[in-house]
This record gives C-alpha cells, sequence and structure tokens, in this order.
C-alpha cells in the first residue's frame, strides 16, 4: 500500500514539473514593470488611476529568459475607485486603508522584444483584466515610506489576453496567474500628504509606477507540495 501511495506522489511531482518545463505548454508571467509618472491617484476620499501613459514603455517578462521579454506601449491604466475606511496616519506619516474590490485595467500594444521584434501579440487591445482578491468589504494599506506612497493589493485574472493565453511561436502559451500590485506613487508638486482622512484636494505623481509579480501557479505548486509531504510522511515511517 505504502508503496502504491509513494509512486502516486512520485507521479504528481513529475507531472508538475513536466507541466512547468515541456514545450508547447504555458509559460506564466514572472512580472510587469510600468512606469506612469503624472497619476492622480487621491481625490475625494477614493484612490483611483486613470492615466493614458501614451509613450512612456512597460517591460513583461515570463519565463524561460530573454526569448519570454515583451515590451508594453501606447498603454493605459486604470483601477476603479477605492474609498477610504479609516485613517492611522500619525506624526506627519500618511496611512491609509482601503476597501478593496476594484478592477485593475491594462491596454495598449505587447510586443516581443527579443525572439520576434515585430510581432505584436496585442495591439490597441486588453492585455490584462483583473479584480482585487479582496472584497469590497475588506481593506488594503497605502502608507508613507522614504519619499513616497506605496501599497500592495492582491489580484486575480479575470479578461484579456492575457488571461485567454497568448499563443507564441512554437506553440507556447503565454498567461498571468494571480499576482500581488506594488504601487509606488512618488508626491508631486507638493509633498506627500501629512494625512488622507482631511486631504480635500487631489493628489499626483511626478514619478513612481505599478510593479505586477506573480504569485507561484497555483496548480503546480499544490502538486509539488503534496509531492513533498506525501515522500516526508513515507521516509518518516
Amino acid at each position: 500500500m505504502m508503496m502504491a501511495v509513494r509512486r502516486c506522489f512520485i507521479s504528481i511531482v513529475l507531472c508538475a514539473l513536466l507541466l512547468s518545463s515541456a514545450e508547447g505548454v504555458v509559460v506564466w508571467v514572472e512580472n510587469v514593470s510600468l512606469g506612469v509618472p503624472g497619476i492622480v491617484y487621491y481625490a475625494n476620499d477614493t484612490v483611483s488611476i486613470n492615466k493614458d501613459a501614451g509613450a512612456f514603455i512597460g517591460n513583461l517578462d515570463a519565463a524561460g529568459g530573454t526569448t519570454y521579454e515583451y515590451s508594453i506601449t501606447d498603454f493605459n491604466i486604470t483601477l476603479e475607485a477605492c474609498s477610504l475606511e479609516s485613517d492611522d496616519s500619525s506624526g506627519g506619516v500618511a496611512s491609509g486603508n482601503f476597501y478593496g474590490g476594484a478592477k485593475l485595467t491594462i491596454t495598449g500594444d505587447l510586443t516581443n522584444t527579443e525572439d520576434n521584434p515585430d510581432t505584436i501579440y496585442v495591439s490597441d487591445g486588453v492585455i490584462l483584466e483583473a479584480t482585487m482578491t479582496l472584497s469590497s468589504t475588506e481593506t488594503w494599506n497605502l502608507h508613507e515610506e522614504y519619499d513616497g506612497i506605496y501599497g500592495q493589493a492582491f489580484f486575480s485574472p479575470t479578461a484579456g489576453a492575457l488571461f485567454d493565453g497568448i499563443t507564441l511561436a512554437g506553440g507556447d502559451v503565454l498567461k498571468m496567474s494571480d499576482f500581488r500590485a506594488d504601487f509606488n506613487f512618488l508626491g508631486f508638486p507638493i509633498s506627500n500628504p501629512v494625512d488622507f482622512d482631511n486631504h480635500t484636494g487631489t493628489l499626483m505623481t511626478s514619478a513612481g509606477g505599478l510593479q505586477l509579480v506573480a504569485v507561484p501557479e497555483p496548480c503546480t505548486v499544490l502538486l509539488l507540495a503534496f509531492g513533498g509531504i506525501g515522500l516526508l510522511r513515507n521516509r518518516n515511517k
């Protein structure tokens, strides 16, 4: 019986490795970096983004090295409004908790920068649409740190080319799994706010950006975890 269980877990581990390494399979996006100065990010007790970045260029990196490096150009970023739930600012250092449930959308052009530089995979279309994993009754935090306002929120893709999958040369399919969005807002034209609750004006950035960092593809992680646990349990018997 134990031998059969052990073989089953070994098979699961091998399947997970094959899913992540074989040709013609899903290539998961690892990182998206978008520089977006000039964003108005706070107004009327809400955090939101609606920015046409124009000529600014973003980068997308995926598993597999330089073959899977891409440029995102002529892009537009929107983040639905997240209203202020509470203000924890103290001593002139801003910190605010904002409700979740918002949708993030990135539209524009997606091109390969290494393997096929002339190949446009998305042209003036929806590259990614995702919704916060936090509900509209849960909160996430924006806070002042050094010279900027920083925050993190987790999202699940719901639509767009990276949700449906982009078929690449050779048959691999480029997709994005759940990810963490790292927000970085540098205050302009005045310094960062001392609080959010009493700030009645709008805040925009002189520099800053948005970084999307992929959460490990859950199916593969679970398969590897279960396989590892099974082997450890068997070793301890």
